[in-house]
């Protein structure tokens, strides 16, 4: 049938003539008709549930040292403005979870146990019920009828998929105004009350922190140094200074993950991390959409310090 289905297809090929094959009409590309400065709508229609837009998304940046603002961020509308879905989210977090379990439950089966095989008490003649050995099932001790064996609960999930569900984390923490930029994270010691006063605006409130029902608690970190001198590693005093505390946690920008992300109320970036971010995202925004990011001006990510919002 294969073999059939390949002769027809070379047939038809071979009867079509190279000229008719040229006259027949093809559809226009967008590139051919659309003008350079061409700007997207609302309307237009959207690749992987992204809004296309050339101008960036202006946010202040915060000085956690000095307090107020230190200057503009632009955020690329790629990866904060495309439109979230809540299934996608769900399937990147329960594929997380999942991945984490360590799978190493083990229990001993009948054949495992190291009892002896004799017979408890004979066949017939009791008046009570038939008995194995000391391994049988029924009998406090006994091996387990189906044992737990050490398995792997992991399970593929496409790259498109995780990096789409990022994409949207960020988007909702921008949406709800919980996304935080700050020029850098540095700390003098690793002190807790240090960091603590630093994020103190972020934490959460003596009542929800009592509040076992409340969602989201506490404030995520991503640290990955200043514009200027961007760092992969979450420095030592801020690593040493988060890790007794229970509604902080500091993590790279390449650890960066949406499970943590949903779980914490604030997301608190450096412009080192974002940075980081921007060129995480890069590759896949040309291959996602050529038009629009490739013919666009790149604005600069960073407005002058002082500069007014």
């Amino acid at each position: 049938f294969r073999m059939q289905m390949l002769l027809g297809r070379c047939l038809r090929r071979v009867a079509t003539p190279a000229t008719v094959r040229q006259t027949l009409p093809v559809a226009p590309k967008w590139t051919d008709i659309a003008p350079a400065n061409a700007t997207a709508t609302p309307t237009m229609r959207r690749h992987y549930f992204t809004y296309f837009r050339d101008d960036p998304i202006h946010t202040p940046v915060w000085s956690l040292r000095q307090g107020g603002v230190a200057g503009v961020q632009a955020l690329d509308p790629y990866v904060f403005d495309c439109q979230p879905r809540a299934d996608i989210l769900h399937r990147v977090v329960v594929w997380q979870l999942a991945r984490r379990r360590a799978g190493t439950a083990k229990t001993k089966g009948r054949a495992e146990l190291s009892y002896s095989g004799k017979k408890l008490a004979r066949q017939k003649g009791r008046g009570r019920a038939r008995i194995g050995d000391r391994a049988s099932p029924i009998l406090r001790g006994g091996g387990h009828i189906h044992p737990k064996r050490p398995k792997s609960w992991d399970y593929p999930l496409l790259h498109r998929v995780r990096r789409l569900g990022l994409r949207m984390a960020l988007t909702v923490k921008k949406m709800t105004g919980r996304l935080i930029v700050v020029k850098d994270l540095k700390l003098k010691s690793g002190d807790t009350r240090e960091l603590e006063r630093m994020v103190r605006p972020w934490l959460p409130t003596q009542k929800d922190a009592q509040n076992p029902y409340t969602p989201m608690r506490g404030v995520l970190i991503v640290d990955g140094g200043s514009y200027d001198h961007p760092t992969e590693a979450v420095s030592d005093n801020a690593d040493e200074a988060s890790r007794a505390h229970t509604w902080m946690q500091v993590l790279p920008a390449n650890e960066l993950n949406v499970y943590d992300i949903m779980r914490r109320k604030y997301l608190v970036v450096t412009t080192g991390a974002l940075r980081q971010l921007h060129a995480q995202f890069y590759r896949h925004k040309l291959e996602e959409a050529p038009l629009w990011y490739q013919t666009a001006n790149a604005p600069p990510l960073v407005v002058p310090d002082r500069q007014q919002i």
